[in-house]
């Protein structure tokens, strides 16, 4: 946890915190107090909405981190899939980096892929792109 990086920490802390089944702990609703000032009600109501808007994003987070492409899932499915929790990820203001989608759409691929995963492993991180890993993801599927 630094300076700048709050948002993206709450984000792993929170699927850290659900992997360890310790989530249910923090989302616990409270009111706001009854004998709160008017300032102490605003300061409690915008940690609220703090509070919510954190969770939703580790909640996002969380899911593209953990998914894990279906048996039966079509590749190209998958790809759509990832992107997708990608984008919503970008509309609660959470920057995806590019590793973090090659990550997305390698981490749940299942054991049949193990191969072509340690082969992207040795491409230089510079062609490591969405795009570069997409395409191989497709071609694999046409040869299995």
């Amino acid at each position: 946890l630094g300076e700048g990086n709050y948002s993206e920490w709450v984000i792993w802390m929170e699927a850290e915190l659900i992997r360890k089944e310790l989530w249910e702990v923090m989302t616990i609703e409270t009111s706001p107090p009854t004998d709160a000032t008017e300032m102490e009600a605003a300061v409690w109501l915008e940690a609220e909405k703090t509070k919510r808007l954190t969770t939703k994003m580790a909640k996002a987070w969380a899911e593209m981190v953990l998914a894990v492409k279906g048996l039966d899932e079509v590749m190209l499915a998958w790809i759509r899939r990832v992107k997708k929790m990608a984008a919503d990820l970008e509309y609660a203001r959470v920057k995806v980096e590019e590793e973090n989608m090659v990550l997305g759409l390698t981490m749940g691929l299942g054991e049949h892929y193990d191969q072509l995963v340690v082969a992207l492993d040795s491409i230089p991180p510079k062609q490591l792109t969405v795009a570069n890993v997409t395409a191989r993801l497709l071609n694999e599927e046409t040869h299995q």
